[in-house]
This record gives structure tokens, sequence and C-alpha cells, in this order.
């Protein structure tokens, strides 16, 4: 089944997005450890005395100016890895290779084979254990004050990558970062939605396995579009939370692991303080419907299984509260293309 990934971002690209004050004094220990005063980097990016003294969070762009200040006034590797490749280089070379992969397990396996073959900073591994693999991102970060705004961004770059190459919208169980919890990580709810893991040897996220056989569906230009500025990236990784398909999913993911659990879209509406009308209205503007996520869902549990239990059609028919296993099979093969005995056969471990 095609899942479509939106680009969400235009929905909301007009409402002034902040971030806290917190994330520029990142960049500022960055511009020091280069010997930029903190006055250069403020002018250049308009930020004035007072409003640095009154100011607790700031538009993002002042951040992006800050971003690209450093990346043309520095030669820092880290930085350039983080940023340039998206542009010239590295990380859009990772994108052609994945987007001429079978399966995004070729294609995190290609990618993985060409960061560890490089001499640059950054080194990948996936590891996959009980259902859930684990994309580890190893950086070789020096000094230590830069791993909190750099892993964010290394983040949001690779969890965008693997979405676009297979064109679904992953939910990612956990996020691994290297450091402990900064000033603004109630930030980071918003921006990872999900379990946190600080202080941890690596970077990187976990999610279902069952992802890694879904075919790639991506051209390199529709991808490398989306990887030609690194703070566009947070834009677009907000806007999978902001806008309300995304914040259903959540609610299903976070609420339910069975059919029968998943709340009606009432208890939904009700959960985002909306009428069921108001939902459905929202819904609709962002090119989806309430009946349309929950057979997304459907099929997620459904492929989730096939390829990590052995329950029998009819025992995933009733866990799917549809009716019979004809219908499961019928729907099964509607959404992927495929019989459920095919599909299992094909991908479970």
């Amino acid at each position: 089944m095609n899942i479509k990934l939106t680009n969400n971002s235009d929905l909301f690209m007009e409402k002034e997005i902040t971030m806290p004050f917190q994330t520029l004094v990142e960049f500022e220990k960055i511009a020091a450890c280069h010997d930029i005063p903190v006055q250069t980097l403020d002018s250049h990016i308009g930020l004035k005395k007072k409003e640095r003294e009154q100011r607790s969070r700031l538009p993002l762009k002042y951040l992006e100016d800050a971003f690209f200040f450093l990346y043309d006034q520095t030669n820092d590797e880290l930085l350039h890895t983080a940023t340039s490749p998206l542009a010239k280089g590295t990380t859009l070379f990772a994108c052609k290779l994945g987007c001429h992969a079978k399966n995004l397990l070729s294609a995190l396996t290609t990618i993985e084979e060409f960061y560890n073959l490089t001499l640059g900073p950054l080194k990948l591994q996936l590891k996959r254990r009980g259902g859930k693999a684990t994309l580890c991102i190893y950086i070789d970060f020096i000094p230590t004050i830069k791993q909190g705004i750099i892993a964010e961004i290394y983040i949001m770059v690779f969890y965008r990558l693997v979405c676009m190459l297979i064109n679904k919208r992953i939910h990612i169980y956990k996020t691994f970062v290297p450091h402990g919890k900064p000033s603004y990580g109630e930030e980071y709810k918003l921006l990872y939605n999900n379990k946190l893991v600080y202080n941890s040897d690596f970077l990187g996220f976990e999610f279902d396995e069952l992802h890694l056989h879904s075919s790639i569906n991506a051209k390199y230009d529709q991808v490398a579009h989306y990887f030609q500025n690194p703070m566009q990236l947070i834009k677009l990784h907000l806007a999978d939370n902001v806008t309300y398909a995304g914040k259903v999913q959540h609610l299903f993911m976070s609420m339910s692991m069975s059919m029968n659990e998943l709340p009606n879209k009432e208890e939904v509406a009700k959960k985002l303080n909306l009428s069921t009308r108001t939902l459905h209205r929202k819904l609709i503007f962002e090119g989806t419907s309430f009946q349309q996520l929950k057979d997304d869902y459907r099929y997620k549990l459904a492929a989730h299984y096939l390829t990590t239990t052995k329950l029998t059609v009819e025992e995933i028919a009733y866990k799917l509260n549809l009716c019979d296993a004809s219908s499961f099979i019928h729907s099964f093969h509607k959404w992927s293309g495929k019989n459920p005995q095919s599909y299992r056969q094909e991908n479970s471990k």
C-alpha cells in the first residue's frame, strides 16, 4: 500500500515558528570555538542587544541565518558534514544510493557501507532485534559542545530520508541522543513526539522492522529537493506534528495496539479539543480522512502481525476487527497488492 507522504509544511509556513533562545546559544558556542565573537554573529543575523535581553524564544529565521553564517565563515568539518553535503556531496550521494536500492533494508545497508568507507566523522550501523530496527549514527563530536544542535539536525535528516525513500511516515518508538537533556528539552516533545534516551552511546531512532522490507518509492530529484536547506527540514519535521493527520496518527499509535482498542472519531476529536465536524474539515483540507488514517493503521498492524507473529489469518482478522478471514485477505490485497501468506513468506524474519 502506498501511503503518500505529503509535504505538510506549507500548511503552516506563514505562521512564525519560534525556537528556544538556548538553541542560538548552541550556535554561539560553535562560533566561539572558531574565535568568532558573539557580537559578530548577532550583528549578522540582525539580533539587537535589547532583543537578546528580552526574548526567551527566537524566530526560526534567526537560527537559519546563524547556521549558514557559521558554515560560510568556518571550515568546521562537522558543521559542513551536517549542512554542505545536504546540497553537494555526501548526503546527496547517500540519497542517490538509497533511491536506486530495491527496498529500505538494501538502501540503509548500502548507505551504511558508503559512510563507513569514507574518512568523515560519521558512521552508520543498522541494528535489528525483537521486531524493531534501530538506525545508529556514530559521530566523532569534537568538541562536545556541538553535540546538541548537530545531533538534532542529524536526527531530522536521517528520519526524513528514511520516510522519503519509502514514501511513508514511519512511527519512531525511541530517539537516542548523545547528550543530556538540554534546558529546552521540553521542546523535544514537539520535535520527536516519542521516548527520548539521553546520554546514549550513539545518535539514532528505533522503528518497526517491517518497514525495512518496504520497496523504495522515490526519485532522486524529488528527494534531493528536500535536502537543500537543513533548517527547512526542521519546518518539515514540525509539520508532521502540527497537522491534524499527524496528530490523529500519533493518537492511534499511543492509545492502542489493536483495532478493537482504536479510539473512534468522536474520542479523537475530544482529545484534540475539536468537534467531529471540525476534525473532518481539517483532515479533508490536509488531503486525507479519518477512515483513510484508520485504514493506514490497520495495514500497519496487519503487516506487524504477519511478519512478527505466528497468528493465523483468522486470528489476525479478529484483531483487525474484520468480520472474517476472507474480508482480511481481500483488504490486505487491496492495501499491499499481495495476499497475506505471500507477504508473510517474503517478509518474515
